[in-house]
């Protein structure tokens, strides 16, 4: 509640700061979520952390965090804009950089994508078990 009032009166409105405790949950949720299943896989699959060298250069590559959406060919557009982390990202690029509150499609589809993580990440708790083994 603290937090809340202090951003209330930095930005002397209550849409931002509103937007801003709904978006900052989320991201760290995903970003946990995302951690806990990469952690538990590396167990399992050594190669993990190779991969995901090149997986976070396709991946900050294929989201338009430096680059705008018109810039992209047709073809890489539809690949670009079914990104999941493109969704968190134009999320935080309206909060921060527009300084307005997002459409509650933006909200619920980033929502979605956070739900799908913590499916995934309560997925590879199952993994627990073998990890003792595998070690």
């Amino acid at each position: 509640m603290l937090v809340f009032l202090v951003l209330a009166a930095q930005y002397e409105s209550f849409r931002l700061p509103l937007a801003i405790i709904l978006v900052v949950p989320l991201c760290l949720l995903f970003a946990i979520a995302a951690g806990l299943i990469v952690a538990r896989l590396s167990v399992f699959y050594r190669d993990i952390p190779h991969l995901l060298g090149v997986a976070f250069g396709l991946i900050f590559w294929f989201t338009p965090i430096v680059y705008h959406w018109s810039f992209l060919p047709e073809s890489i557009e539809i690949i670009a804009k079914n990104n999941p982390f493109a969704l968190l990202v134009s999320l935080n690029q309206v909060v921060w950089h527009g300084q307005r509150f997002p459409s509650m499609t933006l909200i619920a589809a980033s929502a979605v994508v956070v739900a799908i993580t913590f499916y995934m990440e309560h997925w590879s708790r199952g993994l627990e078990r073998r990890l003792p083994y595998s070690l």
